[in-house]
């Protein structure tokens, strides 16, 4: 081979070299390019679906307490005097725990005024509760104390005789409930079934 031959092959070997190296990283970097956008776009949908299911759940999870709620008040306000059988009854019918997972019980609140305290705590104290009152203690106009939990249980008989007065956040949505007539929910509140934790619920 020509001596000039084998400098030409050379020199090109010296240009190519680089330039195929420019050309295979530029081709890695838009296959990584690529890949990366693919899997981006793959979270956005993963999330907007799973967005939607979160959503759905909620929406049917409330149209549910709604119903239940409503029930409970044309049960209520068809009664002269709510009998705590029939109650339960009632809402274990419903089956709520096992349809309604999270779900910590359903209550009744009787509003009343300072006046007929005293005969309410001897009213409950009757109906097999010896140790009921209306916490907490103190003087107020107006009391908002849960009279009914089901289920029963360890823990939510806790609640018996909380004045939901006297949580801001169970005030408030009980307040905008009776304004609106619809379902209100409150705030995160910390629960007295999980005390002394307090975990964070909802009324």
């Amino acid at each position: 081979m020509p001596e000039h031959a084998s400098a030409l092959q050379r020199r090109w070997g010296w240009v190519l070299a680089p330039v195929l190296s420019l050309v295979m990283l530029s081709l890695t970097y838009a296959h990584w390019r690529s890949e990366e956008r693919g899997s981006r776009e793959r979270r956005d949908v993963n999330f907007q679906v799973a967005a939607e299911r979160i959503g759905y759940n909620l929406a049917d999870r409330m149209a549910t307490y709604e119903m239940v709620l409503r029930g409970t008040r044309g049960y209520f306000e068809g009664s002269e005097r709510i009998d705590r059988q029939e109650f339960r009854s009632y809402v274990s019918s419903l089956q709520l725990q096992e349809t309604r997972p999270g779900l910590k019980g359903i209550s009744l609140i009787l509003k009343l005024p300072a006046a007929s305290l005293s005969s309410h705590i001897e009213d409950m104290r009757q109906r097999g509760f010896p140790q009921y009152t209306v916490r907490p203690p103190g003087d107020r106009p107006t009391y908002a104390a849960v009279t009914h939990i089901e289920p029963l249980d360890a823990e939510n008989q806790r609640v018996l005789g909380l004045d939901a007065y006297m949580v801001p956040a169970a005030r408030e949505a009980l307040d905008r409930a009776a304004d609106t007539g619809a379902l209100a929910v409150s705030a995160l509140l910390p629960l007295a079934q999980d005390e002394p934790a307090g975990g964070p619920g909802v009324w």
